[in-house]
């Protein structure tokens, strides 16, 4: 499961921002170049309201997913998102993006447990919704 230390809620103005404050706030500033230059290539804006950040080629030692919620909309590609999900990968993982992207975008594509993650102000609120 995702521990809170994997988890934040901003209210920021720009796609910039939101990739450079989440990178600090998890620790994880060594990745920004790599996430940017992904972006550049094509956006990671997969349903409106939601965004798949990832590196570009690197491999880690254990994949991981960080969350982050926007307090509003910010443009991100061609639409509007709140919900950011950070994904870094192991090389077995990676093997198996298609299969681990799918199943993210099943989680996502459910405008009311989208409506409903916008709306929590906590780390708890956000797994009761999950759940």
């Amino acid at each position: 499961m995702m521990g809170r230390e994997r988890f934040a809620i901003f209210d920021v103005n720009n796609k910039e921002e939101l990739i450079s404050k989440s990178l600090i706030h998890f620790g994880l500033e060594h990745c920004q170049k790599s996430i940017l230059a992904r972006e550049a290539i094509s956006s990671t804006d997969v349903v409106s309201g939601v965004a798949l950040p990832h590196p570009l080629s690197e491999y880690y030692q254990e994949t991981a997913i960080y969350v982050v919620i926007n307090k509003k909309g910010i443009q991100w590609g061609k639409n509007k998102v709140q919900l950011v999900l950070f994904l870094f990968l192991n090389e077995d993982d990676r093997i198996n993006y298609d299969q681990l992207f799918r199943e993210l975008y099943y989680l996502v594509t459910s405008e009311e447990k989208l409506t409903e993650i916008y709306e929590v102000s906590s780390y708890e609120q956000y797994i009761k919704v999950l759940n």
